[in-house]
């Protein structure tokens, strides 16, 4: 398994197997529905997948492809074809399903529920996991081997958080007013403020 994401009250829940396809449960995973035939595709694997709090759009990100995003709890699928065929490894939805963020060969953000897309600034190279507060204005991530990247205004500009310093770092949270950052290394320590 690559990727998982649940509602808040835990009853909606997606899931990337490693195979390279998305599965969805409506009963806090007691079942799981595989997503086939309703839009999304098989790309190889999904590197990436979220969920809104309510339960009701779900994104999934393509590590050899597209994204894709549903605005209607899994019923049917849209591939985003505005945001590029990349590798894509993260993807977060804010709590309405409006602003996306994903991460890829930069920064990438929507507005519009995936409609249209913004390369952000930032350092160059493949970025990796990203986090986002709730609606979208803080966000956190990094490329392979750099230093994190903090983003207090949707990605338009980036501030290094040098202290960490490049150690590899794979894993990043924001709580949802932004206020609160987490990030994990595979080589290091785990950063909490």
């Amino acid at each position: 398994w690559y990727g998982i994401d649940t509602s808040a009250d835990g009853t909606k829940v997606i899931a990337a197997d490693q195979s390279g396809y998305i599965y969805i449960s409506t009963d806090s995973g007691a079942t799981w529905n595989p997503q086939t035939g309703n839009g999304i595709t098989y790309t190889g694997w999904y590197a990436a997948v979220d969920v809104t709090p309510d339960g009701t759009k779900f994104a999934a990100a393509s590590a050899s492809g597209y994204i894709y995003y549903s605005s209607n709890g899994g019923t049917s699928w849209t591939q985003l074809t505005n945001a590029g065929s990349r590798n894509w490894y993260g993807i977060v939805l804010s709590d309405d399903g409006v602003n996306m963020t994903a991460s890829s060969d930069g920064v990438f953000t929507s507005t519009d529920s995936g409609a249209n897309w913004l390369r952000r600034s930032g350092p160059v190279g493949q970025w990796l996991d990203v986090a986002t507060s709730s609606d979208g204005q803080k966000i956190l991530s990094t490329c392979n081997g750099c230093i994190p990247q903090l983003s207090s205004n949707g990605g338009v500009s980036w501030t290094a958080l040098n202290d960490l310093g490049p150690l590899g770092w794979r894993s990043f949270t924001v709580s949802p007013d932004g206020m609160h950052l987490g990030a994990a290394s595979p080589d290091g320590p785990i950063f909490t403020s």
